[in-house]
């Protein structure tokens, strides 16, 4: 497992955490919280840029439109959910950080499965 995709799981695992802390309490997203799925959507951007570059120089992905659609996801759904945060003022807010949080979770844990030859 690589330098990237451990900071992407505790990235994704802290921020889900917070988030169901501020919707336990009850709270709308502050800049503290929007910052988790910022920091996610970064490492997840560095990222897909070497799993793309892997497949580029090494050999292509066994299936190559579920690896960039996996990767595509990674990038839109933390930008979606600061959206959500940032626009909806109530604990539904928090919670929608939450799930893309938990969500980007599942998908760094589905990429080496996808392919077993990428970026170790």
């Amino acid at each position: 497992m690589g330098v990237l995709a451990v900071a992407v799981y505790a990235l994704s695992g802290l921020t889900a955490a917070l988030a169901l802390l501020y919707v336990a309490k009850s709270l709308a997203a502050d800049f503290l919280l929007l910052a988790g799925p910022a920091a996610i959507m970064l490492v997840w951007l560095i990222e897909g840029l070497v799993w793309a570059y892997r497949d580029m120089t090494v050999g292509p992905a066994p299936d190559r439109i579920t690896l960039y659609g996996y990767l595509l996801t990674g990038l839109v759904m933390p930008l979606g959910a600061a959206w959500l945060g940032a626009t909806e003022r109530t604990r539904w807010g928090s919670a929608g950080i939450a799930l893309a949080a938990i969500t980007q979770l599942v998908l760094q844990m589905r990429l080496p499965q996808i392919w077993p030859g990428g970026p170790a």
